[in-house]
């Protein structure tokens, strides 16, 4: 049982008092939370589609049971500071990464402005 407490400094500097248990706890975890930020990065793509409740199986619905919702017209706009993204349309035909400072803020995915940029609109 973890009854004591220690002065322990914040990453703030802060001083706190933390009780023995909580900094036991804490001293295992550093590696299981760094997994699950990396994880978190990946997993948007990885879940699962709800069709009214029941999880979606991966065969395609008929259409005439879905809702028609307007698609979003895509828009280009440059990226923050200097990140970067691959493009979605030259990094596979060139079979390299082909970095850009565009995306499209619909699909969220990167694209370079000119021919890339239409490739992408008309698809």
């Amino acid at each position: 049982m973890h009854a004591s407490s220690d002065e322990v400094t914040t990453a703030s500097g802060r001083s706190v008092t933390m009780p023995a248990m909580v900094q036991e706890y804490n001293k295992g975890m550093g590696g299981v939370d760094l997994s699950d930020q990396m994880l978190n990065t990946y997993i948007d793509e990885r879940r699962s589609l709800k069709c009214g409740g029941i999880d979606y199986d991966g065969r395609k619905p008929s259409t005439s049971s879905l809702p028609h919702a307007p698609t979003p017209k895509h828009s280009m706009e440059r990226l923050p500071e200097r990140k970067e993204q691959d493009c979605i349309v030259c990094s596979p035909q060139l079979k390299r990464r082909k970095r850009t400072r565009y995306h499209c803020i619909v699909c969220k995915k990167g694209v370079c402005p000119g021919e890339c940029w239409e490739q992408h609109v008309n698809s």
